[in-house]
């Protein structure tokens, strides 16, 4: 690598390594470490596209931090509490009757979420390093129990599929995780 780009890398906190050089013999210059920064702002680590880069205010910083310092050293409690959802039991019924479709409430929650995601993108939201990452995608992960444990499927651009698409392509990831036969992309985003 020239000594700008890593001087750049090393700023920036990139590892040349993962770089490939578009230089002579695949020297790494100052141009392909900056294509590397843009890569990343674009996109999160795991592979997302970003619609919104947020630099981190000096206050979420610290409420970061200390969010995080509080889940590796305090108990983590977990709060229930019960609901009436008579109108989500109605739109059930209601679809069933009029379309046929049979949906669960899964079905119906994976619908829902990722629309008011849609509409409030800032719930839809990755922190990585200093910056906070307001995803491009709308993907929802469905849980799954399987014999050995749990495993997340997740239904892709979800607030983009119809409820009958979401029941199906649920459906199908939840019959292809029981019997082992899911993919890495599957699980992953």
């Amino acid at each position: 690598a020239t000594p700008r780009a890593r001087r750049l890398a090393l700023e920036k906190g990139i590892d040349l390594s993962t770089i490939k050089g578009s230089g002579p013999g695949g020297l790494i210059l100052e141009e392909d470490v900056l294509r590397e920064i843009e890569r990343r702002e674009k996109y999160t680590t795991t592979g997302i596209r970003v619609k919104e880069v947020i630099p981190l205010s000096p206050m979420r910083e610290v409420i970061a931090k200390r969010m995080v310092e509080s889940l590796q050293t305090m108990a983590q409690v977990t709060l229930m509490t019960k609901a009436v959802a008579d109108g989500l039991v109605d739109i059930r019924d209601e679809i069933l009757k009029e379309r046929g479709l049979r949906v669960t409430y899964t079905h119906l929650l994976v619908k829902i979420v990722a629309t008011l995601l849609r509409k409030h993108p800032l719930l839809n939201a990755t922190l990585e390093g200093d910056k906070i990452k307001v995803l491009e995608e709308i993907n929802i992960g469905i849980a799954v129990a399987i014999d050995h444990g749990l495993i997340v499927p997740v239904i892709k651009s979800a607030d983009k599929k119809s409820l009958e698409e979401i029941a199906k392509e649920a459906d199908e990831l939840v019959r292809r995780a029981r019997e082992g036969a899911l993919t890495p992309d599957e699980v992953s985003g």
